[in-house]
């Protein structure tokens, strides 16, 4: 991506186009099955991370210049990302000679690194910058005014504004009120609906289904020829999948403006509920109970399956299969034709300690990450998948990697799965009622209606 003047008159990334294209080429598909998720059965309806290019910080900050620094930052560590932090690193450390870099990586599961930084600033060891996660740590840290308001730094440096990510930023959870911000977001994850194009085209679908109705007429029309699970729908913590973005289709969704309260059990989410039901119920989907493999990305990579909801992973097993060819992607399917595809993103953010071992420092690495160069790398190599820049509509990554142009679109209809401070709570409240009502053992509409009484007299009362 070449330099170009922004409407706002500051420098995009010095990245050329060439150089960019050259860096996706190689994408790690270890790194798009990494950061944004391993496809394992573990995570709520949007599980999945997404970054891409930003502006660059170009240099050292002019006025807020630190003499010299050691910065120290953490993330969710692989080992499949090391040649990528490693890179990113360098690049920074280039354009700041000034500042050295120590990188943290935490290894395990997002779960374990989300435990491990809260524990860290607890004690108050964390490091100078970290990534959060927008829906957990972040909501949960934030709430305790456990990280610097970045909002005075953002102010005083003219090479960043809050008007450079997209939608309204005030009404993001990245800043609770006009005079603090804890956060910049360094991406996006969206669910879309992925489908063997090869499976649709022997049963007759040239074009995948856009709606509900097509959509039950897609599966039955590959049940009969043949396909033994037209769709695979993952059944732990992820089991809510469908439901989650179904129900930002219509209706007041999952909790009122102000998350006080939860709605849960209206109409429409009662409908998106059955809906998946009955597919279930007339053998055109299957849960993960019910297969070999009990996963929905690597039964859609092996081509077990013709269709299934997810992140860019589910393209990463598809090419570990060879299977990448025939892997499909579309936005999620409306309930009636041209209607609001709906869905949800999650979120990922960095964050600065209130105590950095030097502020300057600190924020120049923390543009970098969530406004600059690194952004880049995340949407690259890391696999982090989409950007919050409003400049990366059309991010040359996507000339590469298709999927993660569908995934872009989704974000337009997508809401963030954020549910107020007890996020986590109110997730982990719900989807045990989902999975009741899918077994058979509630009546859809009584789930939800337990969730909703659960939430609003324990989780919130």
């Amino acid at each position: 991506m070449s330099d170009q003047d922004t409407s706002n008159d500051r420098k995009r990334s010095n990245f050329t186009r060439r150089q960019m294209i050259a860096g996706v080429s190689g994408l790690g598909l270890a790194g798009l099955a990494g950061c944004m998720g391993d496809g394992n059965d573990n995570g709520s309806a949007g599980e999945n991370d997404n970054g891409s290019a930003g502006e660059n910080d170009n240099g050292n900050g002019g006025n807020n210049t630190p003499t010299q620094a050691t910065i120290s930052w953490s993330w969710w560590n692989q080992v499949a990302n090391y040649p990528f932090i490693e890179d990113l690193n360098a690049d920074f450390e280039e354009d700041h000679p000034n500042i050295t870099v120590e990188y943290n990586g935490i290894p395990g599961s997002l779960d374990q690194y989300d435990q491990k930084i809260t524990a860290q600033v607890a004690a108050g060891e964390e490091p100078d910058v970290m990534k959060l996660g927008a829906e957990s740590t972040y909501a949960t840290l934030a709430r305790e005014g456990r990280l610097k308001n970045l909002k005075p730094l953002i102010d005083q440096d003219d090479e960043i504004s809050t008007d450079d990510y997209i939608g309204d930023f005030s009404e993001t959870i990245f800043q609770p009120d006009e005079d603090t911000i804890y956060a910049l977001p360094s991406g996006a994850g969206t669910i879309i609906m992925y489908y063997n194009t090869q499976m649709y085209s022997d049963a007759g679908w040239d074009e995948p289904p856009s709606t509900w109705d097509e959509l039950r007429n897609a599966l039955a029309d590959l049940k009969k020829n043949g396909v033994d699970v037209p769709y695979f729908l993952s059944f732990s913590g992820s089991a809510s999948r469908m439901f989650w973005n179904f129900a930002n289709q219509k209706g007041p969704g999952i909790m009122n403006d102000d998350y006080t309260e939860c709605v849960v059990a209206n109409d429409a989410n009662v409908e998106a509920l059955e809906y998946t039901i009955n597919l279930h119920d007339e053998g055109l989907l299957k849960y993960s109970t019910e297969v070999e493999l009990q996963n929905y990305s690597r039964t859609f990579g092996a081509g077990n399956t013709a269709t299934t909801m997810g992140g860019p992973w589910v393209y990463a097993d598809a090419k570990r299969n060879n299977n990448g060819d025939v892997a499909g992607s579309t936005t999620i399917p409306s309930r009636t034709k041209g209607g609001p595809s709906g869905g949800v993103y999650t979120a990922k953010a960095f964050g600065m300690s209130q105590n950095p071992s030097d502020e300057k420092a600190a924020w120049e690495l923390q543009k970098f990450l969530g406004h600059g160069k690194g952004v880049d790398y995340f949407v690259r190599d890391g696999g982090t998948g989409l950007s919050f820049l409003a400049d990366d509509e059309d991010h040359p990554a996507y000339d590469e990697v298709p999927v993660l142009r569908d995934h872009a679109k989704q974000l337009k209809h997508a809401k963030l799965q954020y549910y107020g401070a007890e996020s986590t709570a109110i997730i982990n409240t719900i989807v045990p009622q989902l999975q009741a009502a899918q077994l058979g053992n509630k009546d859809p509409r009584q789930a939800l209606e337990d969730a909703q009484e659960e939430i609003n007299n324990e989780v919130l009362g």
